[in-house]
C-alpha cells in the first residue's frame, strides 16, 4: 500500500540529513510528489536541500530540481533567489564540483536578474579550505566585477578557509591576489591546530594574540595557549574562565601561575557546567561568590554542585533582591538565596531541585510559577499551586510569553483574571490564536 502524497512530504521535511536519502528524492520524482513536496517545504529546506545536491555533485538531480523550483520561484514573491543560488554554489564549491559553480553561476545571472549579487565569500572559504584550486581561480574571475570592499572581504575569506584547512600555497596564493587579514588567518589557523601557518600569520603582521589563547583554551591545546603568551597574549582571566567552563584543571593552574585572579568567575563557569573539582580549586584560591554558584547550578540542573555551595556558603545571604544595600554584606536573610534557586531551578526545569530549594527555606511560588509557565512546565505549575502559589496572573503572563493555550486555559481555571495583561503579552509576541482567547474572555483594552 502506498503512502499518500501528504504524509511523504511531511516524512521528507524532518529529514535528517538530504545526502542520506536520494532515493526518497527519486521516488518522489517518479510519482509526481516533488513539486507537491517543494510546495510546502519552508524556503530555509529548499536552500539546505539544493546546498546538498551541489555538495555530492548530482547535476541531473539538480536539474531536474530546478524546473520545479523555478515554479515555486514565481509563486513566492519573496523567495530569497541570491541566498539559494549562493548556497548551491557554497555546496558544489565544498564538494570541489566546479561545473556546478559554473551552473549555479548561470542559473542566478538568467533567473535573479533584479536580484542581489551572489555572497562570494562563503564560496571562496569552502573552495580554499577544502583545496579545491581551480574553484579559488574560478571565483577569482567571478570576482573581478565586484565593488573594492566585496572584493577584498572574498579574498580574505579565501585566505581564512586556506588556513582553516592548513594549505600553506593557498594562503600564499590568497595573499598574493591582495588578502590582509592576518589576524582572522591566525585564528583560523589555531582552530585547525596548524602551527606553521599561526606562525606565517604572525610574520606577515597579525597582532590579536589574545584570540589566539581564547580559541587554543576552547579547544584544550596547551601548547597554542603557550604559544600566544609567548607572542605576547595577556588576557589570563579569559583563559581562566574558559579552562574552568571546560572543567580542564591542567590550563586553570596554567592562568593562574600566569597571573590570572578572577576566581569568582572560574567558580561561576565550573558550577554551571557541572564540574566539582573545579569549583574546589577556585574555593581554595579565594573565590567567595557561593549564592550565584548555587543559582548558576540550579537553573542547568546540578544538585552535587547546589549541595557543596550551600555547605559553603550557609551565612551568606542576599536580602531584598540585586538592588539591595546589602548586596556584597553578610545579612540575615536566609529566604532570599532560596528563593532565587527556586526560581533558576523552575526556569530550568528541574523539579527535584525545586524541592531541595524548598526544604531549604524557598517560599516564592508565584515566581516559580511564572517560570514555570514560561517554559511550558505543566508539572512544575501544579507543583507551585500544590505548595502555595496564589498569584495565577502571572502564570498567566508566562503561558501568554510562549503562546502556551493549555496554560492559559488552566490558570483562568484557577483563578487568573487580567486578560488586558494576556492579550498586550500574546500582541508583543504574534500568538494570534491567544489574542481572540482573550479578548472572548474579556478583554477590552485593544
Amino acid at each position: 500500500m502506498e503512502l499518500p502524497r501528504e504524509i511523504i512530504c511531511r516524512i521528507f521535511i524532518f529529514m535528517p540529513n538530504w545526502i542520506n536519502h536520494i532515493s526518497l528524492i527519486y521516488y518522489l520524482i517518479s510519482n509526481n510528489c516533488m513539486y507537491s513536496m517543494l510546495k510546502i517545504l519552508p524556503e530555509r529546506q529548499i536552500h539546505n536541500l539544493f546546498q546538498n545536491l551541489g555538495e555530492i555533485g548530482n547535476e541531473v538531480l539538480c536539474r531536474i530540481l530546478m524546473k520545479d523550483v523555478i515554479k515555486i520561484m514565481r509563486q513566492r514573491r519573496f523567495f530569497s533567489k541570491s541566498i539559494f543560488f549562493s548556497r548551491f554554489i557554497i555546496g558544489a564549491a565544498k564538494g570541489g564540483h566546479e561545473h556546478l559553480c559554473i551552473l549555479g553561476k548561470e542559473w542566478n545571472d538568467k533567473y535573479n536578474k533584479n536580484g542581489m549579487g551572489l555572497n562570494l565569500s562563503q564560496v571562496f572559504y569552502n573552495a580554499a579550505k577544502n583545496e579545491h584550486i581551480n574553484i579559488c581561480y574560478y571565483l577569482k574571475e567571478i570576482n573581478k566585477g565586484r565593488k573594492i570592499l566585496d572584493k577584498k572581504y572574498n579574498i580574505d575569506c579565501m585566505l581564512r578557509g586556506a588556513a582553516r584547512g592548513g594549505h600553506e600555497h593557498l594562503c600564499c596564493l590568497a595573499k598574493e591576489w591582495g588578502a590582509t587579514d592576518f589576524d582572522f588567518m591566525l585564528y583560523e589557523a589555531t582552530e585547525g591546530d596548524h602551527e606553521h601557518l599561526c606562525r606565517l600569520a604572525r610574520e606577515w603582521g597579525a597582532t590579536d594574540f589574545n584570540e589566539m589563547l581564547k580559541i587554543a583554551t576552547q579547544r584544550e591545546h596547551e601548547y597554542f595557549c603557550r604559544l600566544a603568551k609567548e607572542w605576547g597574549a595577556e588576557k589570563f582571566n579569559k583563559m581562566l574562565k574558559i579552562a574552568a567552563e571546560k572543567g580542564n584543571e591542567r590550563l586553570c593552574y596554567l592562568a593562574k601561575e600566569w597571573g590570572a585572579t578572577d576566581f569568582d568567575g572560574m567558580l561561576l563557569q565550573a558550577a554551571e557546567k557541572g564540574h566539582e573539582q573545579i569549583c574546589r580549586l577556585a574555593k581554595e584560591w579565594g573565590a567567595t561568590k557561593f549564592n550565584e554558584m548555587l543559582w548558576r547550578a540550579a537553573e542547568n540542573g546540578y544538585e552535587h554542585i547546589c549541595l557543596l555551595a550551600k555547605s559553603w556558603g550557609e551565612m551568606i545571604h542576599i536580602c531584598e533582591g540585586f538592588n539591595c544595600r546589602y548586596k556584597y554584606q553578610y545579612c540575615q536573610n536566609h529566604s532570599y538565596c532560596f528563593n532565587y534557586m527556586l526560581i533558576r531551578a523552575a526556569e530550568g526545569g528541574h523539579e527535584h531541585l525545586c524541592r531541595f530549594a524548598k526544604e531549604w527555606g524557598a517560599t516564592d511560588f508565584n515566581n516559580m510559577i511564572y517560570w514555570a509557565a514560561k517554559r511550558g512546565n505543566i508539572d512544575l505549575c501544579y507543583l507551585a499551586k500544590e505548595w502555595g502559589a496564589t498569584d495565577f496572573n502571572k502564570m498567566l503572563e508566562g503561558a501568554s510569553e510562549i503562546g502556551h493555550e493549555y496554560l492559559c486555559y488552566l490558570a483562568k481555571e484557577w483563578g487568573a483574571n487580567n486578560f488586558n495583561k494576556m492579550l498586550y503579552i500574546a500582541a508583543l509576541n504574534n500568538h494570534i490564536h491567544l489574542c481572540i482567547l482573550a479578548k472572548k474572555w474579556g478583554a477590552k483594552y485593544y
